[in-house]
């Protein structure tokens, strides 16, 4: 047990104590979701805690989801194992649990196995095991996974939200209807209303504070105000008084000096400079004569931020006037004393307090304009928030940190991860509510990935829980990289005080000796960094691959160094490197467009995950301006449309009117389809018509293009059905957000053929084969910040407050602390290889005999990590042939360095053999894209000369009736019948019959719907039945009455209806076992209903296993509800005979058994009344009418006389209670 807070010691999660506070520190890739998950499982079964009564928070949504279903999978792996351990028991044998284990699972279970063998006593020799405990942990399981869907596990904000919401009265404040991240937009209106009273509420000193703030531009105001009123509590008073006495003198002086009659002043100086006696350099006649001018000017004596000095005030100033007095001008020491005599004494002190202030004394009064503002917005915000019931994360954050002793926290264990990201308040919760009160507390974090102090993060808060719990554990073996590499990481940081702050100190990190450096396809662009003890051993490490490279140039530009990054890339490309395990890791957006650029020119495809928001595309523009097209179908927005060239139409036809209408009118008709089919539908048909996929895949950085169509349409699809927008209203709706680009919504989706370009922020907690860092040795020359909040020092001060500088060193430590901090994190996303790009020029480098100010200024300046490895060859001395040239190789593994000299050449990117863009299929993201499309290498050399821009719009543009009871006379022998059989056909048929009960269209609608659907899933070769016969009989099908129940499909309102409904079922082992059961001779069947995609991703995708798994998830093909019994359908295309006489009951049955779609109607009836919340037998007899299988085929028209009246094609049944409640028990337990 480790009992000295400050000396870390191992740590196995196994045998921690579970009782006390503990500070278990995480180094990057150590394992920490594995070490959290079995902390959790020991929480149930050791302190057999309920999961009602261990809390687990984390940083982001994604990580809680991933966190929570990395703990539900461990659970369940668990209480298999002491299942089948109980089974063994009960047969008179006694397993250990390592056999058991690795029945289930491949991987090294050898901790696990000891803690199990252990904690039940397991004693194979003598055959025996503690029962009781077995059979108390295994029902502790169970009733954890019943009920799992109750599990404590949320973000940091989610949880304090959760106890503010539940102890409202103690708190004594109102519920919030909206939970902001900020109240940016709140302060903003408070200061307009302010600013429409005159600001009367700024009392009598409102002229002059207004002046203040005249200067500024709007957006510039707001956002110093916000700091202002965000920070307002842990304002540094005492400096603002001491900045205030001293800028008051300051003002003081310059109005003594403008006051002052100078005239024997200047004449003295005039004639000292006539003698020659002052030095020639400093005192030029055209000086004097300028500010001898200036001497009564208000504005020239503060020039704070013009010059280090004021010009003026040092030209007068009497110590500068004797310092600059000429040895040899034969001055006498008379002389001199007269003319000090004369100089005035106020220059010095003015230019002392020039010296010593840190701002103008305009900032001055800036900074003490908003403060006042921000007292009197104060009240005006608080009184608006309760107006629209609105409070910030941050103000319940506070209110419960306030109040935390008061209230009622039922938690008995809390797991506190990524601690290192969270704030002062919210550690201050856990501390309270777990750490003082003797609970049991786990925080889990990593000091030096701390990069989160822009949204609150407070590294400082975290350090010093490490003094205050009772328990300080490391966890510093890494299972993710190669021993290379982290010997790499280890020799960079391993001086002094590596991250600047002395409480954080680097601990070498030791690899896995078993660790696989797998290189599969199981790597792919990005993967999380949850780690467990592998199972396989190291792949051999490459000796022509060095886990560091260090590339170095006298360049200091960012363009030369992304060009010299994409060198790089080619190499491991031409190496035989899949781009998509190459990451390109920027501090901002605007490096990140700097290395697409780059790499565009090379014909590298990239996936941006910056915080660029697709908002901010051109992509977003043209969509925008195509939903305008075809919502308002007015010539300008049509003829705009077509000039950006997306449609690909010839320049002749935006110069033409009536070809402009035509265009005009064919989009029109898509709002149509818009209103009777939704937005999906739509825009499906859309890219289909205009052939857009293959226009924007012919263009330069074509497949990023489509990449964001596709994301937008992702978003612009969700807006739509969660909001039930018009198409005007998505119109307004996408505007608003190209208009803001809101930097937190949604990013570009990944690609897996592309590189990965991100910023070090979010690639925290992903890993990547490779990693380059083109700008990790420079940084951008930032403008100096208005506001500093010091985290270390618990304050905040406007930086013209700080008189004595000692802010503006904090300033300076805090940002090279986490500049450092982020350089760890970037290094530490690596499993193969870190390639640097290092940048030699200094931003005050002089070169050609030019001074710096003749020197073009250079925009950046090198970063503390960028200095720190431009010392290797110093600390590599005596082991390199030569000085540090153009680049260096470095495999750290074994200690080796060797200089490479390359020849001067000019760092132009190398172009590649090929183009590396790869296949790209198009995915609507939605069941109905079960089609095939054209992948970029297959795509049409020409396009037509003309497209068709009068395509036919289904039902939309039929004048006819839109009834499925409109239907013709069926001619000829039935379509359905001959058509092909198959897969293909199966599918064909599947998204026929959802489009005719989705639109319920006439015959000729219905035609030219299987038109355009056919080709998808037929070559032009296959024989086809006429699509006019076809589209006869299918709508024949919907006129039949469904026997036994008496009515046809066409008697279901559409309203009572749903199509692909997706669906989750939580299994206990009861139900899995009888699912297993079920489906134990019908292993396809599950196949064809689990999906295993639940990305909402395009269509699921089938179960590789037979075995469902806990957490079951699918899609109901149809149900709909009719005369108040709810029905569940599916359309089959199985050809049984050449007949409709083929379809009757007995061989439909005989199918349906063979392919086990009776199991699938149980999982389908079971979904169903768990949407419709159906718990006990009574209500499901009352309100579930059964299921129907319809085959299609037999449902045709009669051939004979013998088959007019039957029922082929129809099966019906219904389940009873007793087959479906197994599935629904934990749906009523949990």
């Amino acid at each position: 047990m480790n009992k000295t807070p400050n000396t870390s010691i191992a740590f196995d999660p196994f045998d921690c104590p579970l009782t006390g506070s503990h500070l278990l520190e995480a180094s990057a890739g150590t394992g920490k979701t594995y070490s959290l998950s079995f902390l959790y499982l020991r929480l149930l079964v050791e302190a057999e805690l309920t999961v009602a009564e261990i809390l687990v928070t984390t940083f982001t949504k994604a990580a809680t989801a991933e966190l929570g279903q990395r703990i539900y999978r461990e659970i369940d792996k668990l209480q298999q194992v002491l299942n089948q351990q109980l089974q063994q028991v009960a047969s008179g044998t006694v397993l250990g649990f390592g056999d058991l284990l690795s029945a289930l699972s491949a991987s090294d279970n050898t901790a696990l196995t000891v803690w199990l063998d252990g904690f039940f006593a397991v004693n194979t020799a003598d055959n025996t095991v503690d029962a009781d405990k077995l059979k108390r942990a295994n029902l502790q399981l169970r009733i954890a996974m019943a009920q799992f869907d109750h599990a404590q596990i949320y973000t940091i904000d989610a949880f304090v939200a959760k106890i503010f919401n539940e102890n409202s009265n103690v708190i004594n404040h109102y519920l919030p209807q909206t939970v902001s991240d900020n109240d940016e937009t709140l302060i903003s209106l408070c200061f307009t209303a302010l600013a429409k009273a005159n600001f009367a509420a700024l009392g009598a000193d409102a002229k002059s504070l207004v002046q203040a703030i005249s200067d500024k531009s709007y957006d510039e105001l707001v956002k110093d105000l916000c700091q202002t009123v965000w920070h307002y509590n842990a304002l540094d008073w005492a400096c603002y008084t001491q900045a205030k006495t001293a800028y008051a003198r300051y003002e003081q002086l310059i109005a003594q000096l403008i006051a002052t009659d100078h005239t024997a002043m200047v004449a003295a100086v005039n004639a000292a400079m006539a003698k020659d006696w002052l030095n020639k350099n400093s005192y030029k006649p055209a000086s004097f004569t300028k500010y001898s001018a200036l001497l009564t000017n208000k504005q020239a004596y503060d020039e704070k931020g013009k010059a280090d000095v004021a010009p003026l005030v040092n030209f007068f100033s009497p110590n500068n006037v004797i310092n600059k007095i000429n040895k040899k001008s034969g001055a006498s020491e008379t002389e001199k004393n007269t003319l000090q005599a004369t100089l005035n004494n106020d220059f010095d002190e003015l230019a002392g307090l020039q010296q010593s202030l840190p701002a103008s004394l305009t900032d001055f009064r800036y900074s003490s304009a908003l403060v006042a503002i921000a007292t009197a917005i104060k009240p005006l915000l608080a009184e608006k928030k309760a107006q629209i019931m609105q409070l910030t994360h941050s103000d319940i954050t506070e209110s419960v940190a306030k109040h935390i002793n008061e209230l009622s926290i039922q938690h008995r264990a809390a797991l506190v991860d990524e601690a290192q990201d969270t704030s002062q308040d919210q550690l201050a919760i856990f501390q309270r509510a777990f750490v003082e009160t003797g609970k049991t507390c786990f925080f889990v974090g990593d000091p030096k990935q701390a990069i989160y102090g822009f949204r609150g993060g407070d590294i400082y808060a975290f350090l010093q829980i490490k003094k205050n719990v009772q328990h300080y554990w490391r966890l510093d073996t890494n299972y993710r990289s190669t021993l290379a590499l982290n010997t790499s990481v280890n020799y960079l940081f391993s001086g002094k005080n590596p991250f600047i702050e002395a409480d954080i100190q680097y601990q070498p990190i030791n690899t896995q000796p078993t660790q696989a450096q797998s290189t599969s396809a199981q790597s792919t662009s990005a993967q999380s960094t949850s780690a467990q003890p592998p199972n396989t051993s190291p792949a051999p490490i490459s000796a022509t691959q060095p886990a560091l490279v260090c590339v170095t140039t006298a360049n200091a530009d960012k363009p030369s160094l992304a060009d010299i990054a994409a060198t790089q890339i080619i190499e491991l490309v031409q190496q035989g490197v899949p781009v998509s395990d190459i990451a390109v890791l920027v501090h901002g957006n605007a490096d990140a467009m700097t290395v697409k650029n780059a790499l565009a020119a090379v014909g590298v495809s990239v996936s941006a995950a910056t915080k660029n928001t697709v908002y901010d595309s051109d992509e977003a523009k043209w969509l925008h301006a195509l939903l305008s097209a075809i919502a308002h179908a007015e010539l300008s927005k049509t003829r705009s449309l077509l000039l950006s060239g997306w449609l690909n139409y010839p320049l002749a036809f935006v110069e033409d009117d009536e070809e402009i209408a035509a265009i005009g009118r064919a989009l029109f008709g898509y709002a149509k389809r818009y209103q009777y089919l939704g937005f999906g539908r739509m825009f499906y048909q859309l890219l289909q018509d205009y052939h857009i996929p293959a226009n924007l895949l012919r263009q330069t950085d074509g497949k990023r293009k489509l990449t964001n169509v596709m994301q937008l349409f992702s978003l612009l699809q969700a807006a739509g059905q969660s909001q039930s927008l018009s198409l005007f209203g998505l119109i307004d709706w996408l505007g608003e957000r190209i208009a803001k680009a809101d930097k937190e919504s949604e990013l570009r989706l990944d690609d897996s053929n592309a590189v990965s370009i991100m910023t070090m922020h979010s690639a925290k907690g992903l890993q990547f084969q490779y990693v380059v860092l083109p700008f990790i040795s420079c940084v951008p020359k930032s403008k100096k910040p208005t506001f500093f909040k010091s985290n270390q020092r618990q304050s905040a001060v406007f930086l013209a407050w700080d008189t004595d500088g000692c802010y503006q060193k904090q300033l300076a430590f805090e940002s090279e602390a986490e500049e450092m901090r982020l350089a760890y994190v970037g290094l530490t996303r690596a499993v193969k290889q870190n390639i640097l790009i290092l940048s030699e020029k200094k931003s005050d480098k002089k070169s050609g005999g030019k001074t710096a100010s003749e020197q073009p200024e250079n925009p950046y300046v090198n970063s503390l990590f960028g200095k720190l490895v431009q010392t290797l060859p110093q600390r590599m001395a005596g082991l390199l042939a030569q000085p540090f040239a153009a680049k260096i190789d470095v495999d750290i593994s074994r200690m080796t360095r060797q200089c490479l000299q390359q020849p001067q050449v000019n760092y132009q990117a190398k172009k590649p053999t090929k183009q590396h863009v790869m296949r790209w299929v198009l995915d609507s993201f939605s069941r109905m894209q079960q089609t095939s499309h054209q992948t970029s290498h297959q795509l049409p050399h020409q396009l037509p000369h003309q497209l068709p821009h009068q395509v036919p719009h289904d039902f939309l543009n039929d004048s006819s009736n839109n009834s499925l009871n409109d239907l013709p006379q069926p001619k000829g022998l039935p379509a359905l019948l001959n058509y092909p059989a198959g897969a293909a056909a199966g599918s064909a048929l599947h998204e026929m019959y959802e489009y005719l009960m989705e639109a319920r269209p006439a015959t000729e609608a219905l035609a030219r719907q299987i038109e355009q659907i056919e080709p998808h899933y037929f070559s032009a070769a296959t024989a086809l039945p006429d699509s006019q016969d076809l589209a006869t009989d299918l709508l024949a099908t919907a006129q039949y009455a469904l026997t036994p129940l008496g009515f046809s499909l066409c008697d279901i309102d559409p309203a009572q209806q749903s199509i692909e409904m997706p669906f989750y079922l939580h299994l206990s082992p009861v139900a899995r076992q009888y699912l297993l059961d079920c489906f134990n001779t019908h292993p396809a069947a599950i196949n064809e209903i689990i999906s295993q995609n639940k990305s909402g991703q395009g269509p699921p995708k089938q179960s590789t296993q037979a075995t469902p798994a806990s957490y079951l998830h699918g899609y109901i093909d149809y149900w709909f509800a009719h005369e108040g019994k709810y029905y569940v359908l599916d359309y089959k295309s199985n050809k049984l005979g050449e007949t409709p006489s083929a379809y009757h009951r007995q061989a439909m049955h005989t199918e349906m058994l063979h392919h086990g779609y009776d199991k699938q109607a149980l999982i389908y009836t079971a979904a169903l009344c768990k949407y419709l919340r159906i718990t006990d037998a009574a209500t499901f007899n009352q309100r579930i009418g059964g299921y129907l299988y319809l085959f299609l085929r037999g449902m045709c028209q009669p051939l004979s006389a013998n088959e007019a009246g039957h029922d082929y094609g129809i099966y019906y049944d219904r389940l009873t209670w007793a087959c479906v409640k197994p599935l629904l028990d934990v749906e009523q337990t949990g």
